[in-house]
Order: structure tokens, then sequence, then C-alpha cells
């Protein structure tokens, strides 16, 4: 989380995956692991990953992620906010390239909240990452860069792998 109170989850992130795998087949194109929901037709456990907020307020959410078959967008899924459902499917975009999908906004509360990836179908879910931002015109940047740039900010974390 950055100071300004954005809130990067990304696949890693998430303490407790249920039925979806952590996936590194597409590291070239997002910069880290992905969840699959690998249910062959079965719809997996849901996801769960926890964090913190200081301050609440109105967030705009964003999910990373990709529909991998445009003619039926087999890989459909839901993010949950404390229990409740954001109303967007996700993973069934018109493009197949890996992408922030807008949620539109959430009013969220000071403290522990828990977001929750929903499988709606048993066929290859993706989900990169889950973006929650306090500023409600960002739109995050899609490429690669566009994402170390996003990690290097909210997280903390140095612009490449292994350097101080």
């Amino acid at each position: 989380m950055s100071n300004d109170g954005t809130v990067l989850l990304e696949a890693a992130d998430f303490e407790q995956r249920g039925g979806w795998v952590l996936d590194t087949q597409f590291v070239q194109f997002t910069g880290s692991a992905c969840l699959l929901a690998a249910g062959i037709g079965r719809p997996v456990a849901d996801a769960f990953a926890s964090f913190d907020l200081t301050e609440g307020g109105t967030f705009r959410l964003w999910v990373y992620c990709r529909n991998w078959i445009l003619e039926y967008s087999p890989g459909t899924f839901k993010v949950n906010i404390d229990g409740e459902a954001v109303p967007r499917t996700f993973g069934a975009a018109e493009s197949d390239d890996w992408m922030w999908a807008d949620g539109e906004t959430v009013e969220l509360a000071a403290g522990a909240h828990r977001l929750q990836l929903e499988d709606l179908t048993g066929y290859y879910g993706r989900c990169g990452a889950v973006l929650l931002a306090r500023d409600l015109e960002f739109i995050p940047s899609s490429g690669l860069q566009g994402l170390r740039d996003l990690r290097t900010a909210v997280k903390g974390l140095p612009p490449e792998p292994g350097s101080p």
C-alpha cells in the first residue's frame, strides 16, 4: 500500500488461493504470476486476500485480467469485497490482451477488509492483480513497464529485481 491509500493485491498476495493456482506462464507479459481457476468446467473454490485501510473513502476498482477466448469468454469471475459482489463480471473483455478492467467505484471504511475472487465457470479464469485507487481518475497502464512502475510506486519495490 502506498501513502495515498492505493492498494495493489497481486496474485502472490492472496493468502488463501482456494482452488485457484499460482501460474507463471504469463510472467513475460505481466511481470509476476497470476491466479488461474483451472476447474476443468467446475468452478473452483474462492481465493481470498486481506488488506487494511487507514482511511476510508471512495476507491476505483481495477482488475488485471484476460479473456483468453473472445468468442466464448470461458474464464469469467466476480470480485467480492467484504462479502459484497462488485456488479461487473471480469474475464469477458472485448480483447484477449492482458488489461485492467474497470470495476467502477466502491465505498470502503477504514480498517480491515477481505477481497474474494469467485470463479464462475471453472474454465481457466485469469487474474493478475487487483487495484483499489483513491484517485478516481487514475487509469493504470497495462503494459509491462507500466505494471513495473505501478508495483514500484504502490509497494515501494525496486524498479528491477535484485536492485537496492
